[in-house]
């Protein structure tokens, strides 16, 4: 992970934005379950208010779309920052190569030079611009779904945990 950190160089901060984005669009996914209990407690009541369960229900639909506009934005951002990295490590690789010495492009051949700069980088994408964000995600979402469960209800959290 620190490898891959230092390779990042210059794009980290697009890498941790896109994070954050993830992280907040975590956050924003948990809310319509709140909503919806809110909703279900309303109900309970002796007299319900059809204005409360109105605003509710719009609440619960706001929060579900602005989940996916900041996932999209963040996959979007994790994707950019992933092609970037992998098109500045394929310069680094290529002036690299410019200071070997002759000798040792005669002891490898140019399918092995190729598959390094073209297909050993390329992985580096699915990381960068999957698994990344991915890992944000979901160690974010149980501690998000913790602190959600004891806003609602300690006790049932304390029984969940």
């Amino acid at each position: 992970m620190r490898r891959i950190w230092e390779v990042a160089g210059r794009r980290r901060t697009l890498i941790v934005s896109a994070g954050l984005l993830l992280m907040v669009a975590s956050v924003f996914s948990m809310m319509p379950f709140l909503f919806i209990y809110l909703l279900i407690v309303e109900l309970l009541k002796a007299t319900p208010g059809i204005a409360a369960m109105g605003q509710l229900l719009l609440f619960a639909l706001l929060s579900y779309f602005c989940a996916y506009a900041f996932l999209f934005v963040g996959y979007h951002l994790s994707h950019a920052a992933a092609y970037k990295i992998l098109c500045d490590l394929r310069v680094e690789l290529g002036e690299h190569l410019t200071k070997l010495p002759l000798g040792y492009f005669n002891r490898v051949t140019t399918g092995e030079l190729a598959t390094t700069i073209n297909e050993s980088v390329e992985r580096l994408e699915l990381f960068l611009a999957h698994h990344f964000p991915e890992m944000i995600s979901i160690v974010s979402a149980p501690v998000l779904l913790a602190v959600l469960l004891f806003i609602v209800d300690w006790r049932m959290a304390l029984a969940s945990v």
